[in-house]
């Protein structure tokens, strides 16, 4: 569907925009180009790669590239997708354990809180039952 639209003229290229994970506390928003493809433009050739590209004209090529390509191209187009769908399923999960350990753990804490809280007024109940008690026995005698 990507690769039909872009040789039909449709679009002139192909980016998919998605989150990648780089560690428990960071992913982060990425642009993948998909087509057309292509060698990275800040990619400088190294001398063995110069001297390959001259050799290439000597090279034959069964089949011929433009088969290869064919071939291959929807294949990649699916493997680089489904990669960047797992990245993505991959930066949801690690957000949501992360989230749901903030609120266990914000949570075992009030819960502290709460019955420090209880303790103290239940015993401030009891301390005021016994005055009361000893205030009437003081009353009577």
């Amino acid at each position: 569907l990507l690769t039909d639209a872009f040789i039909s003229g449709e679009v002139d290229a192909v980016e998919v925009i998605s989150t990648i994970y780089e560690s428990s506390t960071k992913q982060s928003p990425d642009v993948t180009h998909l087509l057309p493809i292509g060698a990275p433009l800040d990619k400088e050739q190294t001398v063995a790669e110069k001297k390959t590209a001259k050799a290439a004209g000597n090279i034959i090529f069964e089949p011929n590239p433009e088969v290869i390509l064919e071939r291959l191209l929807p294949h990649l187009i699916k493997t680089t997708v489904y990669r960047l769908l797992l990245e993505a399923v991959a930066s949801e999960q690690i957000c949501r354990r992360v989230a749901m350990k903030a609120a266990t753990d914000a949570a075992n804490e009030m819960s502290k809180i709460l019955t420090r809280t209880y303790n103290r007024v239940r015993q401030a109940s009891i301390t005021q039952e016994l005055s009361e008690i000893v205030a009437g026995a003081d009353a009577i005698s």
